[in-house]
């Protein structure tokens, strides 16, 4: 995917009801390449609210992919497949 100065920055996510431990793909594109990302996932499961977050930076193409880059910061550091 191509990024320009008109992309306008998405974020999807494959699975809108996972079980606990099912992988579950965040991806974040149509930013410029090489920019600072966070993307903080917020989940709230019986009046219990968790929450986590990773620093990323985008690839050459302005994609982010927490299941693929690893977190140079936030709640967790390193590659964790959520």
């Amino acid at each position: 995917m191509a990024t320009t100065r008109d992309s306008v920055p998405s974020i999807s996510v494959d699975r809108i009801d996972p079980l606990i431990d099912d992988v579950i793909s965040v991806r974040a594109a149509g930013i410029k390449p090489s920019s600072p990302v966070t993307i903080q996932v917020v989940l709230n499961f019986e009046g219990n609210v968790f929450t986590s977050c990773g620093q990323f930076i985008a690839d050459n193409s302005g994609t982010v992919d927490a299941t693929r880059d690893a977190s140079t910061g936030g709640t967790y550091q390193g590659s964790w497949p959520q």
